[in-house]
């Protein structure tokens, strides 16, 4: 996978020129350009014919949390042009109950000891820590099943 939008948006135009077109490989590349252009994770991209729908999970930074990330739901609506270039995206934010879930949830993680302290190993019951990213952000991931 590329993490370059430049290089995704050419894997774009070239599955979208192919003869025959592969759909498949259509929506691969979309979710590629998703990843690299939009910063989403995990896109499942379905549709055709230049109007695809896409199922994805955005960072957003939650301030009542101390501004850390988490991973929220989102969708997507993206428009491919005739030349395989990407005509419009609509959507691609968390809504505002996803917002709220991810709140309580921490906040639950937080008060049941779930989360283990930043910098430090492992805490017993922790499934939950708090690592920083490449872009420098604070995530919260999963680090273990209970």
């Amino acid at each position: 996978m590329s993490r370059d939008p430049e290089d995704a948006a050419r894997a774009l135009a070239a599955a979208w020129r192919a003869t025959p077109r592969s759909e498949p490989d259509v929506r691969a590349a979309i979710a590629e350009w998703l990843a690299t252009a939009r910063g989403l994770e995990d896109a499942a991209v379905t549709g055709a014919n230049g109007r695809y729908h896409a199922r994805a999970r955005a960072l957003a930074r939650v301030d009542a949390l101390g501004g850390v990330h988490v991973s929220l739901p989102i969708e997507a609506h993206v428009a491919v042009g005739a030349s395989g270039g990407i005509e419009s995206v609509s959507g691609g934010e968390p809504d505002a109950a996803s917002r709220d879930e991810a709140i309580a949830f921490v906040r639950g993680l937080i008060a049941n000891g779930a989360i283990a302290p930043e910098g430090g190993g492992p805490a017993p019951g922790a499934t939950h820590r708090i690592v920083v990213d490449e872009k420098g952000r604070r995530v919260v991931r999963r680090a273990r099943f209970s």
